[in-house]
């Protein structure tokens, strides 16, 4: 076997290594969504976002106000 079989191979080896870790993270994070779903807190409609920035900065707002108590 030639160095850039080998090469080739080790490649290949790690591609596939790599990509089976990600299926298994994946599946591992949809089983815990699915899993912690009827946990999650019902989330308020969203406001217009006919104006991203203003929405986001309100967002932040609320959020803020809402960690401080006010």
């Amino acid at each position: 076997m030639s160095s850039d079989e080998a090469s080739k191979e080790r490649d290949t080896f790690a591609r596939a290594f790599a990509l089976g870790a990600i299926s298994i993270f994946d599946l591992m994070g949809l089983i815990i969504y699915v899993t912690m779903r009827r946990r999650l807190p019902v989330v308020e409609p969203q406001r217009s976002s006919a104006e991203p920035f203003r929405f986001a900065t309100s967002t932040i707002d609320d959020a803020h106000r809402e960690v401080l108590g006010a």
